[in-house]
């Protein structure tokens, strides 16, 4: 009966870290859409006008956009299984 119980646990915590590591992808999926949304309309709105320095500016951004995947990926991965 004990071994039944703990393969049982042993299941759900890989379950929930499936479930983890999904909403893991799924949020940098989202962050990086929100990045080349930011660069198309920077594009269309600021390239015509000049505004911005060009490659220096968009590289920043996606060292931003890294950042708050990893933020965001070792956040939800570090948090603890529930018994």
């Amino acid at each position: 009966m004990e071994m039944l119980e703990k393969q049982q646990q042993m299941m759900l915590g890989r379950e929930q870290k499936q479930r983890q590591v999904f909403s893991c992808i799924m949020y940098s999926v989202v962050v990086y859409l929100v990045f080349f949304a930011v660069c198309f309309i920077e594009r269309f709105f600021f390239h015509e006008l000049d505004v911005l320095g060009g490659q220096e500016i968009l590289f920043a951004e996606f060292l931003i956009a890294t950042a708050v995947v990893v933020f965001i990926c070792v956040k939800k991965l570090g948090t603890k299984l529930q018994s």
